[in-house]
């Protein structure tokens, strides 16, 4: 509904103004769409629309599929670094007084 929508636009603005930081993707616009119900009888949806940096590498879950699918084992210093640079991430969000609320590999680039 238009006030959960309007409740994320200002989750979404927030992260707008974030300041850069290595671990943390930025975002750069954010704005509503009302979606067309393909019935008249259907009522129409309020999306969130978020633009962030595009990440060539895809996000950490398709990464660790792609070289699960080659067969090629990802280093323990390598996932030990991954981790850190989650919880500097985190722990700079959090000092910005924003939590993530979706924390998973497919929400990490």
């Amino acid at each position: 509904d238009i006030n959960d929508a309007s409740e994320a636009l200002q989750e979404a603005k927030s992260l707008i103004k974030l300041e850069s930081h290595p671990h943390v993707v930025s975002y750069r616009d954010v704005w509503l769409h009302r979606e067309t119900p393909v019935s008249p009888f259907l009522p129409s949806r309020i999306q969130v629309c978020l633009m962030m940096d595009f990440c060539a590498g895809g996000d950490l879950f398709d990464r660790l599929e792609r070289d699960r699918e080659a067969g090629a084992d990802v280093p323990f210093e390598r996932l030990q670094e991954w981790c850190g640079e989650v919880c500097e991430a985190v722990r700079y969000i959090h000092g910005k007084g924003i939590t993530h609320c979706d924390l998973k590999l497919e929400n990490l680039f």
